[in-house]
């Protein structure tokens, strides 16, 4: 077999799925062919509604060479093209097919950018530069990968980007991965995946849903890309009642491999860490996911949009990975979370040697602080249905308890300081279980700076939560999705 790069890669594991072959040897030009004619039956998508007049567009997959978005004809988000440049694509594509049914698989042929998107034009000691190329088969297998609707992807709208994950893995690892995506659109995506709803207020057309995550339990927002397949692969894995036990191999394979996030644009790279991979076969990941996705949208509501984002990617970035660092970035938001993050924050400091009952003791300890901040905020408050005039000072309260824990040059003033303020703030004393926490601060058992993260983390969590049941059964959410085509 050829040592192809991922692209084509991908394209060739997709090829040996459909066709059910173990041997690449054994595809013939008039599979690739077969292949390439069905994926362009998927290019784009079109609905025959007028948001005019209805309340709902319906979409479906149609060959259509080019686009019209003022007609609510869009490119399907795992194209990996531009708008500007899709037609181009599916000419180029359209030509590929043409020489697969007049050529021989090993003729040369220009590895144009419009289907194989790895590649640039190179200068080869001549003034203008020249399309690489490579042989016909390299082609068609990367215009496969390329348009191939059996891989994740997502529509940008923000920054009107195309984008699709693909990983290094080795053919056989391809072919699995493969399989479970395929399994996971094809049983987990409801009808509504095709579907949007039109504003009233604002008629017009807008993308389907599918755009924005072509897969069940699909991220809520593009910075959760890779970190949000590999959750909502073991959500999938946690409901489905056949490919379990495929899906969680999938979220092992993805564990020791490059994760290639590829659009018109560029390719960027990255890995998960091992917490991650262990947090998504839980079924745990996808939790936090939804949970941190929310947190960011309510309390940074009245931020600038760029603060949502900066917290989007801390996020990720501390979900991936699961260093210190990462968290440190995560912590520099401030904001409240749910209480699903309890579970999260009890992993991430006892991976890092935080006792498991130190953590329950601080866990105690931040409730109290987080309780004092919300009864301060109310009693302090003329109007006690005005939420959100409570929640402002609640959230200037917690910030200035912070102040006071990142200020403090010893264990004996972090806890004497943070003690005694919450204490005149509740007219209570620290919970019981506290102590255990406090002992080991003060004794120096746990390092001054965790001791710090440790409570910042835990006084930011509500005292309130979605329940599980809410957050599981939805396998395509579209709280606070953007999908304005304007």
């Amino acid at each position: 077999m050829k040592n192809y790069s991922f692209l084509p890669r991908y394209g060739l594991a997709y090829a040996c799925h459909h066709f059910k072959k173990t041997n690449p040897g054994e595809l013939t030009a008039k599979d690739l062919s077969e292949v390439l004619n069905l994926e362009l039956s998927y290019f784009r998508l079109a609905t025959n509604n007028d948001p005019q007049i209805e309340s709902e567009l319906k979409f479906e997959y149609k060959n259509v060479a080019k686009g019209n978005a003022a007609k609510g004809l869009y490119l399907s988000s795992h194209v990996l093209s531009t708008d500007k440049s899709s037609e181009q694509t599916h000419k180029s594509i359209t030509k590929i097919i043409s020489e697969l049914k007049n050529g021989s698989l090993d003729q040369r042929i220009n590895l144009d950018k419009s289907f194989s998107v790895t590649t640039s034009k190179i200068n080869n000691g001549k003034r203008s530069q020249t399309t690489p190329t490579g042989e016909l088969e390299e082609a068609a297998l990367s215009a496969i990968g390329a348009i191939t609707m059996r891989k994740p992807a997502r529509y940008d709208a923000v920054s009107n980007n195309y984008s699709s994950i693909i990983p290094d893995l080795e053919l056989n690892d391809l072919i699995l991965f493969i399989k479970v995506f395929e399994n996971m659109q094809s049983s987990g995506l409801m009808d509504s995946a095709k579907t949007a709803k039109v504003n009233e207020k604002k008629r017009g057309f807008k993308r389907p849903q599918i755009s924005y995550g072509n897969f069940p339990f699909a991220p809520l927002d593009s910075t959760f890309a890779a970190i949000g397949l590999l959750a909502a692969l073991g959500q999938w894995a946690k409901n489905s009642e056949t490919f379990s036990e495929e899906a969680i191999q999938v979220c092992e394979l993805l564990g020791k491999a490059r994760i290639y996030i590829v659009s018109y644009s560029g390719v960027h790279q990255t890995q998960f860490s091992h917490a991650a991979v262990s947090l998504s076969k839980s079924g745990a990941l996808y939790n936090f996911l939804q949970s941190l996705y929310r947190a960011g949208w309510q309390g940074l509501q009245n931020k600038h949009e760029n603060d949502r984002k900066l917290f989007f990617l801390f996020t990720a970035r501390f979900l991936q990975f699961f260093t210190p660092h990462y968290f440190k970035d995560f912590l520099s938001i401030r904001m409240e979370y749910e209480n699903e993050i309890t579970n999260l924050f009890k992993e991430y400091f006892t991976m890092n040697g935080i006792k498991e009952s130190h953590v329950q003791s601080v866990s105690t300890l931040g409730r109290w602080i987080n309780r004092a901040a919300y009864f301060y905020a109310l009693e302090n408050s003329d109007n006690k249905q005005d939420y959100d005039k409570i929640n402002t000072l609640k959230a200037k309260t917690l910030a200035e308890i912070e102040s006071t824990v990142l200020a403090a040059k010893s264990a004996t003033a972090l806890i004497s300081q943070v003690i005694t303020r919450i204490g005149r703030l509740s007219y209570q004393d620290a919970p019981a279980e506290a102590e255990l926490f406090i002992n080991a601060v003060m004794t120096g058992e746990i390092p001054l700076q965790n001791s710090k993260e440790l409570i910042m983390a835990y006084s930011r969590i509500k005292n309130t939560s979605k329940t599980e049941t809410e957050i599981n059964n939805n396998p395509y959410p579209t709280e606070g999705v953007e999908n304005e085509d304007n």
